[in-house]
């Protein structure tokens, strides 16, 4: 498990189809392993915004923002052509404009920063629940549509 980098998409409700989805998936872990090595793979998790949740330009927005990490202090000549052709990937399956994809790759220990502050934020005393819960939506959602999924409205 430690070289499994978790790859964590927002994407509008009915954003892409579950076609896409899981073709996105294996694109995506192919051009990670051909960048940064075999030993890495990605755990995609897909994080669902209910439409009308979410606005570009003070429009409704489509766009899909994806964010992984890398080994900390990659340089970006080495980031950059990842980023450039993952961002191509991205538009030739989806067929979506330029301004649809956001590509953030962050270092590891950043990322990994941002996730322990986000459960953090999680009151004490029903963190278990809560993460449980969530935890319980991505089983699920991989057992019936083939990748892990969950709203971003917690209690949906």
């Amino acid at each position: 498990m430690k070289n499994k980098m978790r790859m964590l998409c927002l994407m509008q409700e009915n954003g892409h189809s579950d076609q896409e989805i899981k073709q996105l998936e294996r694109a995506a872990n192919k051009l990670y392993k051909k960048h940064f090595g075999e030993k890495y793979s990605l755990l995609p998790v897909w994080v669902v915004v209910p439409r009308g949740q979410a606005f570009l330009a003070a429009q409704p927005s489509t766009t899909t923002t994806v964010t992984m990490p890398v080994e900390n202090h990659i340089e970006n000549d080495v980031r950059h052509p990842f980023m450039y052709e993952f961002c191509q990937m991205w538009m030739d399956i989806t067929q979506c404009h330029q301004n649809e994809i956001i590509l953030n790759v962050t270092d590891r220990k950043v990322a990994e920063e941002f996730a322990k502050k986000t459960v953090g934020r999680i009151n004490p005393t029903t963190r278990f629940y809560h993460v449980g819960k969530q935890l319980t939506k991505l089983v699920k959602s991989k057992v019936l549509n083939g990748y892990y999924s969950m709203n971003f409205n917690f209690d949906r």
